[in-house]
């Protein structure tokens, strides 16, 4: 077993930190040429969801991620349809606002 996090030095941590940036970044990129910008959105948006039921339950990210599946696979339709409007809805705020700092208007 390893020393547990809190207990490196800073500047181990920051090491650590990093490569799982760079890891997780990388791996979104692979998944955006891949798959497209609609998967990316989702994974997002998913973990995104799972940590505010963690924090909101008391559980850990994990067993939120399950929970959140769960519902989702059982309210299908309905989950699919919540996360396609928000993504409409955020593609849209984001093309005006790119269209809005447009040095061409």
């Amino acid at each position: 077993m390893g020393v547990p996090f809190s207990l490196k030095s800073r500047d181990s941590k920051n090491r650590y930190i990093n490569s799982q940036l760079e890891d997780g970044l990388y791996e979104l990129d692979v998944d955006l040429m891949n798959y497209g910008k609609d998967i990316v959105m989702r994974k997002l948006l998913v973990t995104y969801l799972a940590l505010q039921l963690a924090q909101s339950i008391g559980v850990d990210h994990h067993a939120a991620k399950e929970e959140l599946f769960y519902y989702m696979g059982t309210k299908d339709h309905e989950t699919h349809t919540m996360l396609m409007e928000f993504m409409d809805h955020f593609y849209e705020n984001v093309s005006k606002d790119k269209d809005d700092a447009s040095p061409n208007r």
